[in-house]
């Protein structure tokens, strides 16, 4: 499976491997996600400029 960062699209490492609670952390824009859900994948911004956590869906950042 190939996921990118919902922020800057760039390839996340160890897709495969990702686990719910796990925090993601994208070296490309500095951002940090956490995964929610993995069939689909869906990611949560940790970012603190993002007060509102919003969740992101792998089918939007797949290829």
């Amino acid at each position: 499976m190939v996921v990118k960062c919902p922020s800057c699209r760039a390839f996340l490492d160890d897709s495969d491997n990702f686990s719910v609670g796990e925090i993601v952390y994208c070296t490309e824009c500095d951002e940090d996600f956490e995964v929610t859900r993995l069939n689909p994948v869906r990611f949560r911004s940790l970012s603190s400029s993002n007060s509102e956590h919003a969740e992101f869906f792998d089918e939007d950042f797949n290829d």
